[in-house]
């Protein structure tokens, strides 16, 4: 499921967007006429508020801008896709392969070899294991598996967030700018929508490659074996603790 969501790539043509996105731009441009009626007859009247000189180019900048806007958002979602498809089609074909690995899950329900119980095999006095031992590494083994799933569905969560904000986004980037254009310290509009606009924006379109790039590294640093041995945490391969998956090892623990 992630996989997909990852690589999705229809920002402005999906046709929820541009069909929003056409109709927020309409509304906007008869906006920009009623300002420049507020405009005119302050000026007429002398209020000191509406200055022409410096009010009326920088609408009429903007008014053309957001005729544009689409497209410039999308030129700017591109920048942010062109990094992130580089690391997700990576992932693509090795993720799943991958994540097992990488949280030992191929080791989850294997019986530990290092418990005393599996040393002792053919002596006499030695332990033996008991359905308790298997029935706490079964718990365990259901609770570290829901807690990838919880991570799992974080990440999915996070990457649906990043679409659903940036469809929102692009279709209020009229409203948005038209706010810029009219506001500011010598604007008729006070109000900080604009820069509030380019804050989300620039980090929703952040936060997918730098998801996807540190999953990526994660998953090829996993791919070249033990985390916990590689990084140079000194863990004892003896299951001191004697239960009775393997998966709950030190050095396999550690490394999950």
């Amino acid at each position: 499921i992630m996989v997909p969501i990852m690589t999705y790539n229809s920002f402005v043509t999906n046709p929820v967007v541009s069909a929003g996105w056409a109709i927020m731009r309409d509304t906007v441009n008869m906006f920009f006429v009623i300002v420049l009626i507020i405009i005119a007859f302050g000026t007429i009247f002398g209020h000191a508020k509406f200055q022409w000189a410096q009010q009326v180019p920088k609408l009429l900048i903007f008014a053309i801008v957001i005729n544009f806007s689409k497209t410039l958002c999308g030129i700017m979602i591109d920048f942010g896709q062109v990094i992130m498809l580089t690391f997700a089609n990576a992932l693509r074909e090795i993720a799943a392969g991958n994540f097992i690995q990488l949280l030992g899950l191929n080791q989850l329900y294997s019986v530990s070899q290092n418990t005393a119980a599996i040393k002792s095999v053919g002596d006499a006095a030695g332990e033996t294991l008991q359905g308790a031992d298997f029935l706490a590494a079964g718990i365990m083994s259901v609770m570290l598996t829901m807690w990838v799933l919880g991570t799992l569905i974080m990440m999915v969560v996070i990457l649906l967030y990043r679409i659903i904000g940036l469809w929102i986004l692009v279709v209020i980037s009229p409203l948005a700018w038209f706010v810029g254009g009219a506001g500011g310290s010598s604007g008729i509009i006070q109000s900080d929508a604009y820069s509030k606009w380019w804050d989300r924006f620039k980090c929703l379109v952040g936060v997918g490659p730098v998801l996807t790039f540190f999953l990526w590294l994660t998953l090829a640093v996993a791919g070249a074996g033990n985390i916990a041995a590689n990084s140079g945490f000194v863990v004892s391969s003896a299951n001191s603790s004697d239960l009775a998956s393997k998966l709950l090892e030190p050095a396999n623990f550690m490394s999950f």
